[in-house]
């Protein structure tokens, strides 16, 4: 259940696949990205994770998804689609306690942009480094320290429309 939403909602709308790849070849693809998903869980469960070290993490998996050009579109997966697995598949670990420490960041899209009032809104399939999710991160983490409560609390409180902000 959690990579089928973990994949479903990173892959949504994304085009990420190149035209006429087999439906066997993205099944591979997505076996592989799971098995790679699963070896990077570990250093978040031996301390909290840095958000430089968050973004090192988003690179080695942009890096890795390199390996399987032949079915990606652009040749690798963007670091907004990077940080949108990577972040989806932690909060997933971490909403079912099987993450030791909460993970730094939480999946940027456009749902939360929106909620969150952060402007402009940055196409999360569009995003290419680091710069411009760092600064949809940095507005988050301005949000949550207003409130009192952590990143993954703030994008778990504002998904469920339990907290309504106002800017």
């Amino acid at each position: 259940m959690h990579w089928g939403g973990t994949v479903g909602g990173a892959f949504q709308r994304s085009g990420l696949y190149r035209p006429q790849k087999s439906d066997d070849r993205k099944r591979e693809f997505r076996l592989e990205l799971r098995k790679q998903l699963e070896r990077m869980e570990h250093p978040y469960n031996k301390a909290p994770m840095t958000t430089n070290g968050h973004i090192k993490q988003i690179k080695r998996l942009q890096s890795w998804s390199e390996n399987h050009k032949d079915v990606l579109k652009g040749g690798r997966l963007n670091f907004g689609i990077s940080q949108k697995i990577l972040n989806l598949h932690l909060k997933g670990l971490w909403c079912f306690n099987l993450l030791k420490y909460p993970p730094p960041h939480f999946p940027v899209d456009r749902i939360i942009q929106q909620r969150l009032r952060i402007s402009p809104i940055v196409p999360w399939t569009k995003i290419k480094d680091e710069k411009a999710y760092l600064k949809i991160i940095g507005a988050a983490e301005d949000i949550a320290k207003d409130l009192y409560i952590s990143m993954p609390e703030l994008e778990l409180r504002v998904y469920n429309n339990t907290l309504i902000v106002v800017r």
